[in-house]
């Protein structure tokens, strides 16, 4: 679980970075995290089923699940982005790196209890 989720900070972290630097709208760093934020649901949740919690439910059956779990996690870690960027005036990677730990946690125990819990008969 540990190589999964270091894999996905890696992978989150450059996609943040291509979306940082090609983006020209303002709030550039906010909405960067989002569009980041919503490439990752579907990155992690792939990386996730196969390799952490061993899945066997419908695959998008898990995604769709995956997008209802995460969308509050999403609005939450998008109005702490903004608040710390905009308001506060971090450093933009700095505010990725506060909302990326977060957002794993709280996503982690939508994922475990939610996402892929195990159902018994």
């Amino acid at each position: 679980m540990l190589i999964i989720a270091l894999l996905g900070v890696v992978l989150g972290f450059i996609t943040y970075e291509l979306i940082y630097y090609l983006n020209p709208l303002s709030p550039r760093a906010t909405l960067s995290w989002t569009l980041a934020f919503l490439i990752g649901i579907w990155r992690q949740h792939a990386l996730h089923r196969r390799f952490t919690f061993l899945n066997q439910s419908p695959y998008f059956e898990s995604l769709i699940k995956a997008y209802i779990a995460d969308i509050g996690v999403l609005v939450m870690s998008t109005l702490l982005n903004w608040w710390l960027s905009e308001i506060l005036g971090l450093s933009h990677r700095l505010v990725w790196f506060i909302c990326l730990i977060v957002a794993s946690m709280a996503s982690f125990v939508c994922l475990k209890g939610y996402v892929f819990k195990v159902k018994r008969d």
